[in-house]
């Protein structure tokens, strides 16, 4: 009988593992926000940033007025009647949007289009802010205008206007730095002398008839814009007027929020990925223990270390093992002293006692603690080496004691000798 493929202890662990990992899932994907409430700083319905909308949605919303954001493109044709509201379409992807646009007027009745005006950077420190805005190309916004049928340029006066008229009750709405439409075949809703920043347009779309209200600057229902002055009343009064009892539909897929109804995209969305990540891992381990085992058993590796490291590491300690700590700790500490040296140019003839003088005095303007003439007393002191008195080529000897001790006092003032190195080389 043949043994089993997985020890028990293993089995069990891929069980647990397993069971924690579904929970997980189960829990998260409980906690997770729904569909339709995705995380954003950008100028959509979702956004709660300076340039977002998501303050005029619940505002509407809490006036009565039924709204639905939609992330599936197809939405607004199940109510044919409903307004369809496309809020700062960017412009970037020209021919992308232009074949949006024209699917979505295919369809559309009525659609409120508000103009995009603002480039937004997302705050790394804050996702849902945004650290800088900047003005779109106004060049942009005019071909938005080309695809939905408008004739008119974009305007953006120095100065705001002083008086608008057409707003309901004669509300004024306050724009520090107003976008306007001129030129444009547009009835004028709400205007100045300057332009326009409401206009209503009656035309007809690949043979359907359509009713498009264009609000030329967002700042009048952004975040920042909306508490300011009328603004809310005019942005509210805009959005609505084409409105009866029918829904407000805006379309998040011009914000790259869409939704796909693929079943392969939804698996590998969160968090469905987690359970077939699940499914890919128990046939991995089913193909694994299905598997026949072939040919000779793989050789056990060497125990005995090959290679330079391994010819470093027991050279060292067959020194270390005949007590030469002082024969090694003198040539560290030269060709220390020599590297130094160097580094700073110092003259290659200069005799030893000259050079460590010069470098001391190097050290102490650093401010360091140590330097080649008290490492050089330090080693004295302790009888690690001796400097004075050898004859050239002798090896040096560690004083009488146990072999541990001598090791540790080695080790220590060869860190002291690697610190005044680094502190040299790299310090202040």
């Amino acid at each position: 009988m043949s043994e089993p493929v997985f020890r028990k202890s293993v089995v069990v662990a891929l069980v647990g593992l397993a069971l924690v990992s579904v929970t997980f899932a189960m829990l998260t994907g409980n906690m997770q926000p729904s569909a339709g409430r995705p995380e954003s700083s950008q100028p959509d319905s979702y956004s709660t940033s300076a340039v977002g909308h998501a303050a005029l949605v619940a505002l509407l919303e809490e006036l009565g007025h039924t709204v639905h954001q939609s992330r599936r493109q197809a939405m607004h044709v199940t109510d044919p009647g409903a307004v369809l509201v496309l809020l700062e379409p960017q412009p970037w992807d020209s021919e992308g949007l232009t074949q949006s646009l024209e699917d979505l007027t295919k369809t559309a009745t009525r659609l409120v289009l508000v103009l995009p005006k603002w480039w937004a950077e997302e705050d790394p420190e804050n996702p849902a802010w945004v650290s800088l805005v900047r003005w779109l190309p106004m060049e942009r916004i005019n071909d938005l205008l080309t695809s939905v049928g408008i004739e008119a340029r974009v305007l953006r006066p120095a100065r705001p206007p002083t008086a608008w008229t057409g707003g309901p009750d004669d509300a004024q709405p306050e724009l520090s730095h107003p976008q306007l439409l001129t030129k444009a075949d547009l009835q004028p809703v709400v205007s100045s002398s300057a332009g326009v920043l409401v206009g209503l347009k009656r035309l007809e779309r690949y043979g359907n008839p359509l009713e498009l209200v264009v609000v030329s600057d967002p700042d009048l229902i952004s975040t920042h814009g909306l508490a300011r002055g009328e603004n809310a009343l005019v942005a509210v009064d805009a959005l609505t007027l084409l409105k009866d009892d029918s829904p407000l539909i805006i379309d998040e897929t011009q914000h790259g929020h869409g939704l796909t109804s693929h079943l392969a995209a939804e698996l590998l969305r969160f968090p469905l990925v987690i359970g077939l990540i699940h499914v890919v891992l128990t046939c991995l381990i089913v193909l694994w223990a299905g598997l026949a085992r072939f040919g000779p058993p793989t050789p056990a590796p060497s125990r005995r270390p090959s290679g330079k490291r391994a010819l470093i590491e027991n050279t060292a300690q067959l020194l270390v093992g005949a007590g030469q700590h002082g024969f090694l700790l003198k040539r560290y500490f030269e060709l220390t002293v020599n590297r130094v040296g160097a580094a700073f140019h110092l003259p290659a003839g200069l005799d030893e006692a000259e050079r460590h003088r010069r470098l001391a005095a190097m050290a102490r303007r650093r401010g360091l603690a140590d330097d080649p003439l008290t490492l050089t007393q330090e080693l004295r002191e302790t009888s690690l080496i001796e400097v004075a008195g050898h004859r050239e080529g002798e090896a040096d000897s560690l004083p009488s004691g146990s072999g541990p001790r001598r090791s540790r006092r080695a080790l220590a003032l060869a860190s002291r000798i690697h610190q005044w190195h680094e502190d040299m080389l790299h310090g202040s």
